[in-house]
């Protein structure tokens, strides 16, 4: 129901991004109101205390996230990487110290369970895999409608049989809502990793930009897949023919590039 998401209250300043005020509204319900006060104190405690938001790139430090920077180079993705802040995306500097550390989990907590700007308690405990492997999303009626982020219902539904004890996964990047639409070929693994901090399962997406690429937009990109066997197979999404010669040159560069950086990495 409506009463159980957590987002921005209706009397906040409509010039503060709708992530800056649920971000502000995290850290006034368990700061500020605590265990006695908040109607969703089960849920903040959790995320405050338990959920490692500090393992989420915005919380890495500054040499990780230049070493992440230094692989990805000029023209891979995800550029620029662990990016961004409270103090930086809010505008707000504090002068405490603990209240500054709070309201700067309360942001990474928001960047990286927040479905768009909203907190949807318990939804957002279901782990992401997409492929085969995706068995519930929020469910549309009528069908082709596109589902908006406040408003509509969060009504969760199976998209196949689950087998009791059977792991339920919702995507990122393949979902019905309307932050998803159309996303599958432009939000891919590397963007997974740069908003979540861990590189998801297979089938796992890559976009490049190479220069090359028939389709301006999108780029090239690829799926890569694994059976049950453990074997790898590739698809070529936006080219069913595979990579052009000025494709394969250019992922031949990168591969070259990166080898050469192995030593100087594993240091």
């Amino acid at each position: 129901p409506p009463s159980a998401l957590l987002g921005p209250l209706e009397e906040d300043d409509e010039s503060v991004s709708l992530e800056c005020a649920t971000a502000w509204r995290l850290f006034h319900e368990y700061h500020v109101l605590g265990e006695e006060g908040s109607r969703h104190w089960p849920y903040v405690s959790y995320v405050f205390d338990e959920f490692a938001h500090e393992t989420v790139p915005l919380g890495w430090s500054p040499a990780g996230k230049d070493l992440v920077g230094a692989l990805v180079g000029r023209d891979l993705q995800p550029r620029p990487f662990g990016s961004g802040s409270y103090r930086r995306s809010c505008g707000f500097d504090p002068e405490d110290e603990e209240f500054e550390s709070l309201l700067e989990a309360a942001w990474r907590i928001v960047m990286a369970r927040g479905w768009n700007h909203v907190m949807v308690p318990v939804f957002d405990m279901i782990n992401h895999r997409s492929g085969r492997w995706l068995n519930v999303d929020r469910e549309r009626n009528p069908p082709d409608k596109i589902l908006e982020v406040e408003g509509d219902p969060y009504d969760i539904v199976a998209l196949q049989d689950i087998p009791a004890g059977g792991q339920v996964h919702n995507s990122y990047s393949q979902c019905l809502d309307v932050t998803c639409h159309g996303i599958g070929l432009h939000y891919v693994t590397s963007h997974v990793f740069n908003d979540y901090g861990f590189v998801e399962d297979f089938p796992r997406r890559f976009a490049f930009d190479t220069g090359y690429d028939t389709d301006e937009e999108l780029g090239m990109v690829l799926e890569v897949d694994e059976d049950e066997d453990g074997e790898l197979s590739v698809a070529w999404l936006t080219d069913p023919n595979g990579p052009n010669a000025g494709q394969r040159e250019w992922i031949a560069g990168q591969l070259k590039r990166l080898e050469e950086m192995e030593g100087e990495v594993r240091k």
